[in-house]
């Protein structure tokens, strides 16, 4: 009797032990096991890139299912997404597929989304409401358990209202554009706080600080100009903000100073420096370290003067002072690569295309020439990814990984493990290393947000926003009304 329970526990432990390996590194099932999936090769050497041409794909499904779903009680994670207006939020339960809109005014700010959830994700903070009307605009906070809402604070005072009428008040019309000034929700990395602007004392806004234990919000600065776009560094040491000194010029919106405040001493302001007349805003490209952060000017005339700024004070060494298209940074080893495009190439006098900056190099050397249209960071992959009318490139310093002819776009699982690529032709499945699995479906796809577990993704077509989920990959539609510029708003409320 003994040995047939010993027997019977065995057999139970090794089926529990499949079925962990089964949904930690999972199968799609068009290709487990099967002959049809014909691997496409190329060269793997370094620094020739691997080039793979567009595969001839598996037979996929034209009709894309909808799953009957059930309404469930849940604490996520949620998949936190803007409506197709930009006014409101949705949150998409990852394992059940039900789609709720959150409890907010229909006026929500809704560029604030990437940097809104706390480092826990267990919070996510909302400004919402109408900013003309008293006491409807205001900070909330919407938790992960539940979707429960909580209105927090009012970002404008009832002095600020009335001075919008006033039409000798010049003031109170730029504090509500810094109030209402986007990405204006930054959390310390460490999750005791989040800063935000409030337009409360006179017709200045100035930074708040929210505190998610206590839901008690502080004061940081205490300036006469219009502070906006704060940000942390990624150690909560210091935080950086800008100004836009509208005193000087009452009738134009110009950001006119760069600041930090240290984290051991927020009462002292580090004037770090003036940007050029043409500056719309200063916009925070990346961090190199705690400490020292790349900057650039947006004008209405483009992006240029790219610099490297040590937050902590000194002067800011400038790295690029033409015109550029987009930056990104390399978070591994430092190296900066920017994407000029004809008409910046033109002004600058020079050739279009990428331009990479290695950690140790004090210049921009030409990387790829030619006519590319996009240039990002890809974390699931640690390098580069750009793109042409012919094909998507991955590199690093080193030099060109990888090239996938006849995709648009690509994006690597969180843990390195999947490759997937989009063109007008439909959505592929690779491994990691670029070799074709098997096409997920035919539709054309705009964008592609992962699970933080990788065992699924969302994807955003033209008729709305889809999920497709290990192993079967069957895309499954969430909702039409989603926001679609620059590929969708996106972030996960909830732990896995």
């Amino acid at each position: 009797m003994k040995r047939n329970w010993g027997r019977v526990i065995s057999i139970i432990a090794l089926f529990i032990l499949a079925l962990g390996c089964r949904y930690t590194t999972p199968t799609p099932v068009a290709w487990r096991g099967t002959e049809t999936a014909a691997v496409q090769t190329g060269t793997a050497s370094v620094p020739t890139p691997t080039v793979f041409s567009s595969p001839t794909p598996l037979a996929a499904p034209t009709a894309l299912p909808t799953r009957t779903r059930v309404p469930i009680v849940s604490d996520g994670p949620w998949l936190v997404f803007s409506s197709g207006d930009g006014k409101s939020y949705y949150a998409a339960d990852r394992d059940s597929d039900e789609v709720r809109q959150l409890e907010l005014p229909n006026s929500v700010i809704t560029a604030d989304l990437p940097g809104a959830v706390s480092p826990d994700r267990s919070v996510l903070l909302a400004r919402a409401g109408d900013p003309k009307v008293e006491g409807d605009f205001a900070l909330y906070s919407v938790a992960a358990v539940n979707l429960e809402t909580l209105k927090l604070n009012g970002l404008i005072s009832s002095s600020v209202q009335k001075n919008l009428a006033n039409v000798n008040n010049l003031q109170a019309p730029f504090a509500v554009q810094a109030a209402v000034a986007p990405a204006g929700i930054a959390w310390n990395p460490n999750g005791s706080g989040a800063l935000f602007p409030m337009a409360v004392d006179g017709d200045s806004t100035n930074l708040f600080r929210y505190n998610p234990i206590s839901h008690k919000v502080d004061r940081i600065s205490s300036r006469y100009q219009q502070g906006f776009a704060p940000q942390w560094s990624p150690g909560g040491q210091a935080l950086v903000f800008q100004e836009a000194d509208t005193r000087d010029n009452p009738y134009r919106w110009r950001a006119s100073l760069v600041g930090s405040i240290a984290f051991e001493n927020l009462e002292r302001v580090n004037y770090l420096y003036s940007p050029p007349n043409d500056s719309l805003e200063e916009v925070y490209a990346g961090w190199i370290n705690d400490s020292r952060l790349l900057i650039y000017t947006r004008a209405e005339t483009g992006n240029h003067q790219l610099r490297l700024l040590n937050v902590l004070g000194g002067t800011p060494t400038v790295l690029f002072e033409g015109y550029f298209d987009s930056v990104s940074l390399n978070h591994v080893d430092g190296s900066v690569a920017l994407l000029i495009k004809e008409e910046a190439a033109r002004i600058n006098k020079q050739s279009p295309g990428v331009y990479l900056r290695r950690s140790d190099s004090t210049k921009f050397d030409q990387f790829v020439l030619g006519d590319y249209e996009w240039l990002g960071y890809d974390r699931g992959l640690g390098k580069f990814v750009t793109n042409s009318q012919i094909d998507t490139t991955v590199f690093d310093a080193n030099g060109i990984k990888l090239s996938l002819v006849g995709a648009s776009r690509l994006s690597a699982s969180p843990d390195g493990q999947w490759l997937i690529s989009w063109s007008e032709a439909g959505v592929n499945l690779h491994t990691a290393d670029g070799k074709f699995l098997q096409q997920i479906t035919n539709n054309t796809v705009e964008s592609l947000f992962w699970q933080t577990d990788s065992k699924g993704f969302y994807l955003l077509m033209s008729d709305g926003l889809w999920h497709s989920q290990f192993p079967r990959l069957e895309p499954v539609k969430l909702t039409e009304d989603v926001w679609h510029e620059n590929g969708g708003l996106f972030n996960w409320l909830g732990s896995d």
